[in-house]
């Protein structure tokens, strides 16, 4: 994080090296820290009612979380439009507080938050090697489907972000920082009550129903952006929007444990690391999709390198149409995806039922070793 906030002063050139190495190792880092936490979701919360709490809390809390990261900043930079040598140190703070902050919490998390079976007893199991899992993991075609679905959440995610500041100051004429941060922050917010609502919506119908009806509540809840120019609207929609953004990364998680659960039914093994680990690799291409979509539609009607050349209704369209067509139609069509996903809540309900007896009868044979009497015989 330190790093991220104190590159190079002076030649061009090397702060483009700095920053291509320092961003790739930073993802790098990130991504072995991040696999191993996610993992651990499924790992140690194996009952679909745990799941349920659990996966509510840890998104309530990541919202939180959102909110810290998006304030922290201003607390150390005074104008983060302009970059000066003075305000040098104002970065270099951030990214200590920011190093601090997270060294903290995963100090935290591990000396308290990791209960997991020993590692003698995880390695004493016949493991597949890397090769042979990642291998056998593409060919799951139930994953494979739900991450299309999951690729497409992604790209929404990535999307709205990306052009909520360009479209509120374009087409909704909000002039200053913080009127675009609202629209953010509701968002944000109102996603903490969604996600509440969408656990209580997973208990009674199934992580892939509840998860189809998130989508089209995000979706519906999107398209009235292509029509609406006034400011104070567009925050009331930021609020059922924020509601739909509750959901997806809820059920995502929810969703990739059945398919462990399942994968461990038919291999006798727990291989979260390697779905989360292929997962993680698909989904970057919504980064690709995404940052595609955004060059098409700008460059096609008149946008410069940081402003566009002349206010057009075709950019003013293209900026609704990426704030609502391109994210709804992207829902939709995962949509057709968790259609053909096949964990409905009654396969889930008697996935469950078998992991339950399985590992009844585990119990009971370890218990029968152990109270089998001593062979003394010479």
């Amino acid at each position: 994080m330190l790093l991220l906030f104190t590159p190079p002063q002076g030649n061009t050139t090397l702060i483009l090296i700095y920053f291509v190495v320092i961003v790739c190792v930073f993802d790098t880092v990130y991504s072995s820290y991040s696999l191993n936490h996610t993992s651990l979701y499924p790992e140690m919360f194996l009952t679909d009612k745990a799941r349920e709490e659990v996966g509510a809390s840890r998104r309530i809390l990541m919202v939180v979380a959102l909110l810290v990261a998006f304030v922290m900043p201003s607390l150390f930079i005074t104008d983060m439009t302009v970059r000066s040598p003075s305000s040098t140190p104002q970065y270099d703070m951030t990214g200590i507080a920011f190093g601090i902050v997270i060294f903290f919490t995963m100090l935290i998390l591990l000396k308290w938050g990791i209960k997991e079976p020993p590692i003698e007893q995880i390695e004493a199991k016949k493991m597949f090697g890397i090769k042979e899992s990642i291998k056998v993991t593409l060919k799951n075609r139930k994953f494979l489907i739900f991450v299309v679905c999951s690729t497409l959440n992604w790209y929404v995610f990535g999307l709205l972000p990306l052009i909520v500041p360009i479209y509120a100051h374009w087409v909704l004429g909000a002039t200053s920082t913080l009127l675009t941060s609202l629209l953010l922050l509701v968002a944000f917010l109102c996603s903490i009550p969604g996600v509440l609502i969408w656990s209580k919506v997973d208990a009674k119908l199934g992580s892939r129903k509840g998860f189809m009806c998130s989508s089209i509540w995000w979706a519906c809840s999107l398209i009235p952006l292509l029509f609406l120019r006034n400011y104070d609207a567009v925050l009331v929609m930021m609020a059922f929007i924020g509601i739909g953004l509750g959901g997806g990364p809820y059920y995502i998680d929810r969703n990739i444990s059945n398919i462990i659960d399942d994968d461990e039914l038919r291999t006798n093994q727990r291989r979260e690391g390697s779905y989360y680990g292929v997962h993680a690799l698909l989904i970057r291409l919504a980064i690709v999709v995404e940052v595609a979509t955004v060059s098409v539609v700008l460059a096609t009607n008149g946008w410069e390198i940081l402003n566009p050349s002349s206010v057009s209704p075709g950019l003013i369209l293209g900026l609704q149409m990426l704030m609502s067509v391109f994210p709804a139609g992207a829902l939709l069509i995962g949509l057709i995806f968790l259609k053909l996903f096949p964990f409905t809540k009654a396969v889930v309900d008697e996935m469950q039922a078998r992991y339950k007896e399985r590992a009844k009868q585990a119990s009971e044979s370890s218990q029968d070793v152990s109270e089998e009497p001593a062979d003394t015989s010479v």
